[in-house]
């Protein structure tokens, strides 16, 4: 039989670690930190007692003080000592002398952060508190001569008399992602989306349920290729307990949020993916980023080791078939981390900067937007290209077009997005080390096509293609090189990469029903008139079979071969024999 003392001492062991959650939120001095963690070793709020009892040193970057401070209590914590060894080794690591600046032309003495920049790096967005529209406004500066200028209000419809916050932006520029409690919310706190339109920027929505949901979510992401959106949320059924942000747990009040990513079908956004275990923890994993090399991940973590509330951790994508596999999560750095809430962390797109907002001693209020200055181990797996230009028609005039990318080397769709409708302007980026072709289509146009090879590009660079698209009664008599069409070497055999492009084709004939067209191939000037006139003639009938065999009346299509007979490059250089291996549609009515 249970005695009386035994029973208070049981209920009061089970009604303990409330007390201590409690104790944890209110307690002030250092010693009773050390208290606690004496009492309630080997509990994890005693380790975030020893957290803070760090935090000091940290701040004034005393590392050996904080080591001494984690060593103190490392065997305290048996099962957690792996953890404890990688704090202490993050802070003993030599300093890289990382250049860390605040940005003082945009922040004051109130609160700035979430940065977002433009895929070209030319432009910021962030969130201000306390704006003239609500208590959070969106504000947008200006990178002029290596300056941001002072930030302007972006006003309606982003900055409304709600709290407003901007997560990302599209590679394209025509799209962002927003945070509040705008019309059509049904949480706490829901992700929203708005449009680039040739009349200005749409009605705000909300992005559907199920990623929208009862419970919290914010930190939405657009990925460069458009195809996968990333977010957190509290929703139960992540990793560990549900609990509920606003709650005090893990020293913190951000309760226990998941990253999530939802992935682009034919019918919309998918149903969401919880990444993982390796990544998302019992705790709050928030503000994910993922480079436009389709790779690096950077989120902040309040479960992982770290200095603080939130550090910025780095993570790369082992499968372009999984969203739940990736390499185990590393802590960016005492350089760049700090005993306080360091979140939304974006790298420019050259990998050499990221932009972050942080809390740290020393700035000028509040939050404030820092930039720094990557060590290697930081920087995105790969280098990309970025490509930009404008898409005209034949007389100059800007089109909105879709603009379609391949990764012909992997079969893959690349990407996928809108010219601005007043500009035509347009930027995408692309992973180094494959080869890529692109298609532009618009209503009443045909279809532009061509490829760029970075099979053999490593490093960062830039590329400007100008794109100008041919409306269909332009198109009579006039002959357009389909630049994508690959045959076995002196045969007549279609490729398997020659099919995206094909069925560019049949869309474009399927789309204009009347139209009919030659298809004509040409060789270059190796072998003799003969032969090449022969090859030439089978290549052709080639196309219209695949063209035939995709439902198109037979009717409709010409097959004809030139040979060498009109030549459109030097057959005496490599390049010039190049383009003269061609095939080639004409519009005849």
């Amino acid at each position: 039989m249970i005695s009386h003392l035994s029973l208070i001492i049981f209920i009061s062991f089970l009604t303990f670690p409330i007390y201590a959650q409690r104790d944890l939120e209110t307690i002030q001095s250092d010693e009773e930190l050390r208290q606690f963690i004496l009492q309630t070793a080997p509990q994890e709020d005693a380790f975030v007692a020893v957290q803070r009892l760090a935090k000091p040193y940290i701040d004034k970057k005393d590392w050996n003080g904080a080591i001494k401070v984690f060593l103190d209590y490392r065997d305290m914590f048996i099962d957690e000592i792996n953890r404890t060894d990688k704090i202490v080794s993050l802070l003993g690591a030599m300093e890289q002398g990382l250049v860390v600046t605040n940005i003082e032309t945009v922040n004051t003495k109130k609160s700035e952060y979430f940065p977002v920049l433009s895929i070209d790096g030319t432009l910021m967005y962030f969130t201000f508190a306390e704006g003239k529209k609500g208590g959070e406004d969106i504000y947008i500066s200006q990178l002029i001569a290596d300056t941001w200028i002072k930030p302007k209000n972006l006003g309606s419809p982003f900055s409304t008399n709600e709290n407003d916050a901007i997560n990302s932006v599209s590679a394209d520029g025509n799209t962002m992602v927003l945070f509040g409690s705008y019309k059509g919310f049904i949480g706490g706190g829901d992700n929203f989306y708005v449009q680039k339109t040739t009349s200005g920027w749409s009605q705000i929505k909300p992005f559907p349920k199920p990623l929208n949901t009862q419970y919290w979510e914010c930190d939405g992401f657009l990925t460069a290729d458009g195809k996968a959106f990333f977010f957190t949320s509290e929703r139960p059924g992540g990793v560990g307990d549900f609990i509920k942000g606003g709650q005090f747990y893990h020293g913190e009040y951000e309760g226990n949020t998941d990253i999530y990513v939802s992935v682009k079908n034919d019918s919309g956004w998918g149903k969401p993916i919880n990444i993982g275990e390796v990544v998302n923890t019992p705790y709050a994993e928030r503000s994910p980023f993922l480079h436009p090399d389709g790779r690096t991940l950077y989120f902040s973590s309040d479960g992982h080791y770290g200095l603080g509330s939130l550090d910025v951790f780095k993570t790369v994508r082992l499968s372009d078939t999984s969203w739940s596999e990736w390499s185990e999560p590393v802590n960016l750095g005492k350089e760049i981390n700090t005993s306080g809430y360091d979140v939304a962390y974006k790298i420019s797109t050259d990998g050499k900067y990221a932009y972050f907002s942080s809390d740290r001693e020393g700035g000028k209020g509040g939050y404030d937007i820092y930039r720094v200055t990557l060590p290697k181990e930081a920087m995105p797996e790969k280098n990309v290209l970025t490509v930009k230009g404008k898409v005209t028609d034949e007389n100059s005039k800007p089109l909105d077009a879709k603009l379609l990318w391949y990764n012909l080397s992997a079969n893959t769709n690349a990407g996928s997005l809108t010219s601005d409708p007043e500009t035509g302007s347009y930027i995408i980026t692309l992973p180094n080390g494959a080869n890529y072709s692109y298609f532009a289509e618009r209503s009443g146009y045909y279809s532009v096509s061509n490829s760029i090879d970075l099979t053999g590009q490593n490093e960062f660079s830039e590329l400007t293609v100008d794109i100008v698209m041919q409306s269909i009664q332009s198109l009579q008599n006039t002959s357009i090189v389909l630049n994508n069409i690959y045959f076995d070497f002196d045969k007549s055999d279609l490729q398997q990469g020659s099919f995206v492009e094909l069925d560019r084709v049949v869309k474009f004939l399927n789309d204009n029903p009347n139209v009919k067209i030659e298809i004509s191939a040409h060789t270059d000037s190796k072998g003799s008139d003969d032969y090449n006139l022969s090859l030439s003639q089978k290549r052709a009938e080639s196309v219209v079979a695949f063209l035939a065999g995709a439902g198109i009346d037979p009717v409709r299509l010409i097959a004809k071969g030139y040979g060498e007979s009109i030549p459109i490059g030097d057959n005496s250089t490599n390049d010039g024999a190049a383009k003269n291996r061609r095939v080639e549609m004409k519009v005849l009515n």
